[in-house]
């Protein structure tokens, strides 16, 4: 489990910093993945259930905002 949280965290970070669009299926894997997390790993990542698909798409919502 350590090695699927640390796996997707760092998917997250990247896709952040990274100005290319991730293909469709890549998209679905990561948005199953994030939402099979508990609540309190998605805030441990930064994010909330509710911004899942936000996030694989643009990076979390916060990081637009500065």
């Amino acid at each position: 489990m350590k090695n699927l949280f640390a796996s997707i965290k760092e998917n997250v970070a990247s896709r952040r910093n990274s100005e290319q669009r991730i293909s469709r299926a890549q998209a679905r894997k990561a948005i199953a993945e994030l939402r099979g997390l508990s609540d309190a790993q998605l805030r441990d990542i930064g994010i909330d259930r509710g911004s899942i698909i936000h996030s694989v798409k643009y990076g979390k919502p916060t990081d637009h905002a500065a």
